[in-house]
């Protein structure tokens, strides 16, 4: 029974005219106050509130206007309330274009807060048996560290009833209750100069506006009659998408620029940075001009990476945290965002431990990019190696510290880029968790957050899981402290998967928590809820079996096929398909390279960065 104060039995109440997300907000409250209750809550019109009764008000309602005006007007994107008054609990956000998710965050916030409501994974819900529940007093106003909060998950990408319980958006995945990144953004968020200027459609008519080497595979960006097309694809995009405001013009996804003569004069006197800004300014500076002209008061702003060979921004470093552009074209324009990426960073570290050779570029890049930025600086972080989906990315001890950097200087858009295709591999679900409890607020403890989720999405076996996560992590501080460890994306030094890394009897420790909780698993389940635990467990398996066989031959072992045989039909048991970023990333392709090769992958060569121009 809910009640306030041991007097009244309380209903829902929403407004007269209620959106349609005030309702999913109130029908999703009902539903898990029915679950906890196991009575059925009332959801009433505001008119038909008498008073001396107790009532839960959801979304935008008369008398939340009249009591609390202030508070409503005051709320930002995402932000939301929870607020008590006598007889009644108000929880409220404010919806806009671009979001319209804020009220039902905060019923998600309340029914974890007040009744311990878990949302672990899109199958895996505690939802408590009360008999009696009282509403204690709030006044609670919860603003998101960051605007956006993006970490790409295989689950957030297919289940978008959880992703909206997470907290978050996913460019991935439209039809997100309270909505997605549509239409904030009017494209996709990455690399799309290709998608402008498709090669297929211009390479004959105009070749010079293309390098279409593999190594390069970029437009050029010092050929006007270029920039005049793009800037028609632009306007395009800005009629069709009314509402957007961000709009990606980001380079293709190679490490090198074009390679004409005419821009590699220009990387002489502005590096590859400073001339990518100039090309995408060009492009701005007409834009903005149009915009003004046929849309006066609408914003729209170009978004452009810094990746690869633009990851150093145009500046100079004159001083402690003092930076001077090159030259003042090679500033971005004032309607020109910037998306930061992480990609040439080691996530084993904190990004601004300058002891880490990874990192110790980091913090000089980050601030220089944002002494011609501003607050106009988005950040693309990663969290996967993507060549291996199934190896150990230990970045939980160095999260929560790179997102509050991020939040203390004022960014705004913060994704996190795990195995988005991929479901199932290695903690993913644990990773999605706490990554979506950390972008709300980085001040969150991590272990706090991991050991939570391990207790209620492994249950009975949640003791070996973490002991096989500990294993992990003391592992890793092992080799750290030894001969220095660095976790890295695509372009892997051959340290990461040295067997001195994953000794064989620290593996046997790992196959032998694993195989502990299998049993607890077996002995504790019967049925459909076996099936989907005994997965859950298999694919912590996959992962360990994936380290046994990245250094077989070096641990002297016989049977690598029938081995090899085995950790197949795990991955297919527990819903493993993908294993890696590529076109062919299927089990049949692991199979084959796990059979053929010593290690699977050793990463990709670096020799093509010899290519890279300097600035």
């Amino acid at each position: 029974m809910l009640i306030f104060d041991d007097q009244f039995l309380v209903k829902i109440v929403v407004s007269d005219y209620p959106t349609k997300m005030d309702l999913y907000a109130a029908n999703e409250l009902k539903k898990y106050l029915d679950l906890i209750s196991g009575e059925e809550i009332e959801i009433i019109s505001e008119h038909l509130t008498k008073e001396n009764e107790g009532y839960i008000y959801v979304g935008k309602v008369k008398s939340l206007i009249d009591e609390l005006g202030e508070v409503y007007n005051a709320l930002q994107q995402d932000s939301f309330a929870i607020i008590t008054t006598e007889n009644a609990l108000y929880i409220f956000g404010r919806e806009t274009v671009y979001s319209q998710s804020a009220t039902l965050y905060g019923v998600y916030d309340f029914l974890e807060r007040a009744f311990g409501v878990k949302f672990y994974s899109y199958d895996e819900e505690y939802v408590p048996n009360l008999s009696k529940m009282e509403i204690d007093e709030y006044e609670i106003i919860e603003r998101p560290a960051f605007e956006v909060r993006q970490p790409l998950y295989g689950s957030t990408r297919r289940h978008p009833e959880f992703t909206a319980k997470c907290r978050i958006k996913d460019c991935y995945c439209r039809n997100v209750p309270g909505g997605s990144l549509k239409p904030a953004w009017g494209t996709g968020l990455g690399h799309n100069y290709f998608e402008l200027i498709p090669p297929k459609e211009y390479a004959e008519t105009h070749p010079e506006w293309f390098d279409l080497d593999k190594e390069h595979w970029q437009l050029c960006f010092s050929r006007e009659d270029l920039t005049d097309e793009l800037i028609e694809k632009m306007k395009a995009l800005i009629i069709n998408n009314p509402y957007s405001k961000y709009f990606a013009l980001s380079q293709e996804d190679t490490v090198c620029p074009c390679q004409c003569e005419k821009c590699k004069e220009n990387y002489k006197k502005y590096g590859s940075t400073g001339t990518m800004i100039r090309f995408v300014n060009r492009v701005a500076e007409k834009i903005g001009q149009w915009v003004d002209e046929t849309y006066p008061g609408r914003e729209v702003y170009l978004v452009a990476f810094a990746y690869y060979f633009t990851l150093e921004p145009p500046v100079r470093k004159v001083g402690k945290d003092k930076y001077e552009p090159y030259d003042k074209s090679c500033i971005p324009a004032d309607n020109v965002y910037v998306f930061f990426t992480t990609i040439d960073c080691c996530y084993y570290h904190d990004f601004c431990d300058t002891n880490c050779e990874w990192n110790k570029e980091f913090y000089d890049r980050f601030m220089g990019w944002k002494s011609v930025v501003g607050e106009r600086l988005f950040v693309w972080n990663y969290a996967a190696n993507y060549k291996h989906y199934l190896y150990p990315f230990w970045n939980f001890k160095t999260m929560a510290n790179n997102y509050r950097f991020f939040h203390t200087h004022s960014v705004k858009h913060l994704l996190d880029h795990g195995p988005c295709e991929a479901e199932f591999v290695e903690f993913a679900e644990l990773r999605t968790y706490v990554s979506s409890k950390l972008m709300w607020n980085p001040n969150l403890d991590t272990k706090v957050l991991m050991k939570d989720f391990v207790k209620g999405y492994y249950k009975e076996a949640a003791e070996d899981v973490w002991e096989y996560l500990q294993l992990l992590e003391e592992n890793f501080a092992r080799v750290d402290r030894e001969t220095g460890y660095h976790l890295r994306l695509y372009h892997l030094p051959d340290e990461m998967f040295d067997a001195e890394n994953f000794p064989h009897e620290f593996l046997l420790k790992l196959f032998s928590t694993v195989d502990k909780a299998l049993t607890k698993v077996e002995t504790a389940y019967q049925g459909e809820e076996l099936v989907k635990m005994t997965k859950r467990i298999l694919r912590i398996r996959v992962s360990a079996k994936f380290l046994l066989l990245m250094n077989y031959a070096s641990y002297g072992l016989d049977g690598k096929e029938t081995f090899v045989k085995e950790f197949i039909a795990d991955c297919e048991r527990c819903d493993i398909q993908i294993h890696r970023e590529a076109r062919k990333r299927n089990l049949d392709e692991l199979e084959e390279r796990a059979l053929n090769d010593g290690v699977i992958i050793r990463g990709l060569s670096t020799e093509i960065f010899s290519a890279i121009p300097e600035k």
